[in-house]
């Protein structure tokens, strides 16, 4: 992601970082299509053939990454530590990134966004243990979210070199709210196409981003370590949201629970947001 900083100007950064993304939401809708047919072909159990397959494809993804990538062109003024905007006082080290308050609070931003994964985690076996569906159409809810992630990234990403980033973040992250909060109320099966409409239309909008705007906040120089700080918030919140959601599950015997827990975490992360001086370009904090 760090690459993109590098290589593109911060007006059209949203854009190409959401078509680098769009890979990786291949990578999720394959899992949908080719995950449920390889279970078949062992039985419906053995889990152990899927993960080497999608192992195996992702270091043949690696090996051509380490062939085909390059270093971004030569430095520019941007590059060696000016902000995208150019203004304030450059960036030259961890110390700076780490420091910077309007980068601590967009990481627990994002570490916020992160509890959209009790939703991704929870969401086949709510829709076949808990309400009953078969795994198929469980499949067919996941691949609608994968199809719309890679259809609606892009247009995330354009609109917040357009709108700003904050001014897109924002309406993205309300969709995805609502979505993921519909199965609490509603679990029929039109409206559980809907939620996963809205989820796979919304949950990578904030992913891609956010990254974006911390390589804004600092530049092109420090661009990678900010945008791995973000990350790292983003991880933990990957990490800790379906442990929360899984605990949840065991001692109250219901989905919901959880579901409610991930939505309140994206109004926090839009709350969050809303009082960020995030610019189109450069940097603010």
């Amino acid at each position: 992601a760090g690459l993109v900083s590098g290589w593109f100007p911060p007006s059209r950064r949203g854009m190409f970082m959401a078509i680098v993304t769009v890979g990786a939401n291949f990578g999720i809708l394959s899992t949908a299509v080719f995950g449920p047919r390889i279970l078949e072909a062992n039985g419906g159990t053995e889990w152990r053939p899927a993960w080497i397959y999608f192992g195996l494809a992702a270091l043949a993804v690696g090996l051509v990454a380490a062939v085909t990538m390059r270093e971004p062109p030569a430095e520019t003024g941007e590059r060696k530590g000016n902000p995208g905007g150019g203004a304030g006082k450059p960036f030259q080290n961890l110390g700076d990134v780490f420091r910077n308050r309007t980068m601590l609070r967009l990481t627990s931003a994002y570490f916020c966004h992160g509890f959209f994964s009790i939703y991704a985690v929870f969401l086949f076996a709510f829709t076949t243990r808990g309400l009953g569906y078969e795994t198929q159409f469980a499949g067919n809810l996941w691949s609608l979210s994968g199809v719309m992630s890679a259809i609606t990234l892009v247009l995330w990403g354009y609109l917040s070199d357009v709108w700003g980033r904050r001014e897109t973040i924002i309406p993205c992250a309300a969709m995805l709210a609502i979505g993921i909060l519909i199965p609490v109320f509603r679990q029929d099966a039109p409206s559980l196409w809907v939620s996963a409409f809205l989820f796979g239309a919304s949950y990578v909008g904030p992913m891609t981003i956010i990254t974006v705007a911390a390589g804004d906040l600092v530049g092109p120089a420090m661009a990678a370590a900010a945008m791995g700080l973000v990350t790292m918030g983003h991880g933990l919140g990957q990490m800790i949201g379906p442990a929360i959601g899984g605990v949840l599950i065991d001692v109250s015997g219901s989905f919901y629970p959880g579901f409610i827990i991930s939505g309140i975490a994206i109004v926090a992360e839009i709350l969050v947001i809303a009082g960020l001086p995030l610019e189109k370009t450069g940097r603010s904090g």
